[in-house]
C-alpha cells in the first residue's frame, strides 16, 4: 500500500479508471474491460498473460502479489475512501473481475 502514491505518479494515473486501462496498456499483460455504474466502476478481463504463465510453469498464484494488491494501493492512493473487492480472479474462474466503490 505504501508505494501507490509513488506509483500514481509515475505511471501519471489520476483516476482509479486509468489503474487498469494505463498498466494493461503499458505492461500488456491483461486488457482490461471498464464499466461503470451508480456504485462505481467494475473491471473485467478474460485473460491474463501473467496468470496463465504462471499455470503453466506450476508456481503460485501471482494475480494479489504482481497485481491485484498493487492496483488496490494505487487505486486507494487516488481516492483514501474507494472499495477494492475482488470479485474473482482468472486463478480460480474464468474471469477476473474487480469493483471499485
Amino acid at each position: 500500500m505504501n508505494s501507490g502514491k509513488l506509483r500514481i505518479a509515475q505511471f501519471d494515473i489520476t483516476t482509479s479508471e486509468e489503474v487498469f486501462l494505463k498498466l494493461a496498456e503499458f505492461f500488456g499483460c491483461a486488457k482490461w474491460i471498464i464499466t461503470k455504474d451508480s456504485s462505481g466502476l467494475i473491471a473485467q478481463t478474460n485473460s491474463c498473460l501473467l496468470c496463465a504463465m504462471a499455470k503453466k510453469f506450476g508456481i503460485p498464484s501471482p494475480c494479489h502479489l504482481y497485481c491485484l494488491d498493487p492496483m488496490e494501493a494505487m487505486v486507494k492512493s487516488i481516492n483514501g475512501g474507494s472499495a477494492f473487492m475482488v470479485e474473482e480472479t482468472l486463478w480460480d474462474a474464468t474471469q477476473c473481475r474487480i469493483r471499485v466503490k
